[in-house]
């Protein structure tokens, strides 16, 4: 299959938010994801395009471009939709996933639980180390291989997407220890009933557990911790911009 420059741009890009090398409020650079890339500006601008299309980056006046800092309503939005399509994804799975797609979802929780021991084992209170970056990403494909086990394309790629926006929170809204167990607690009743054909429970007990985390999230919005960590990197960018005129003026 041959990939378009811009294609090669938007995964690249989508990439660095999902590893967390872009969080919410970066600025991205043109020249400089070019360069990466070794390819021409304009397709990396075709690709940011997309994504602003998406929700995912966002255009500052005479500032540029940025990873989108979320407001309240969209930590609502995006926890609903996921808790909507993932709880029908969990139903189907229960109904119609292979048994090579309950595999793939039993190796991906025995390693969700291995993780969850080490962390608390090492008494590790930040997810931004190695071993929290690894938790995440097994976290998202413990998810995708549900919606894989559901066998509906669409459904796929809108839960992509909303998961690319989860990278944007850089901190965990939870105690490590107490996040990593309730997770597990979590998934695991998900994965029982997919595996005892259960669809009714599958899909309640998903959408439960993404509510739950919206109320975390929400919670976290509430009482500064979220605006600590995510629109310090976007208020930066205002008071340049809200400068850039005296500055003009003076020269």
């Amino acid at each position: 299959m041959i990939t378009s420059l811009r294609e090669k741009a938007y995964s690249h890009i989508r990439n660095k938010i999902q590893h967390r090398e872009l969080i919410a409020g970066n600025r991205l650079e043109e020249l400089k994801l070019a360069k990466e890339l070794g390819i021409s500006r304009v397709p990396v601008r075709e690709a940011i395009c997309q994504l602003e299309s998406e929700g995912i980056l966002c255009q500052v006046p005479r500032m540029g471009t940025f990873v989108k800092v979320p407001t309240r309503d969209d930590i609502r939005e995006w926890c609903e939709l996921r808790s909507a399509l993932e709880g029908y994804a969990a139903e189907k799975a229960a109904m119609h996933a292979t048994p090579q797609a309950l595999q793939e979802i039993e190796a991906v929780h025995r390693r969700m639980l291995q993780l969850a021991r080490q962390i608390r084992a090492e008494g590790i209170s930040d997810l931004r180390g190695p071993l929290g970056k690894e938790w995440e990403q097994v976290d998202l494909a413990f998810h995708m291989a549900i919606v894989r086990a559901a066998r509906n394309s669409r459904a796929e790629k809108l839960v992509s997407n909303l998961h690319i926006m989860d990278m944007f929170f850089d901190v965990c809204a939870e105690p490590v220890n107490l996040m990593v167990a309730r997770v597990c607690r979590e998934h695991g009743q998900v994965l029982r009933a997919i595996r005892r054909h259960q669809p009714k429970a599958a899909r309640e007990t998903m959408a439960t557990q993404l509510m739950s985390v919206m109320q975390l999230l929400l919670d976290d919005y509430s009482d500064g911790r979220f605006k600590a960590n995510y629109w310090n990197n976007i208020n930066v960018y205002s008071v340049i911009q809200d400068q850039s005129p005296k500055q003009n003026q003076s020269e």
